[in-house]
């Protein structure tokens, strides 16, 4: 988890989550930060990052 006195991300890529709060500190809002973390995290740790694998997505199997 990275913070300031502002800001905080919590992403399981180390540089996804300074990209996030780096986002934030240049004026983003949550959402554009929740959108470069899951991009990053996608490039970073593709095998935890697939179809449903970040959360936009859900594979329901019935």
């Amino acid at each position: 988890m990275a913070a300031t006195f502002e800001f905080g991300a919590v992403v399981g890529q180390p540089e996804a989550d300074s990209a996030a709060v780096s986002v934030l500190k240049k004026g983003g809002n949550a959402v554009d930060a929740a959108v470069t973390a899951a991009l990053l995290s996608g490039v970073v740790a593709p095998q935890s990052s697939g179809i449903g694998g970040f959360g936009g997505f859900m594979t329901v199997c019935i």
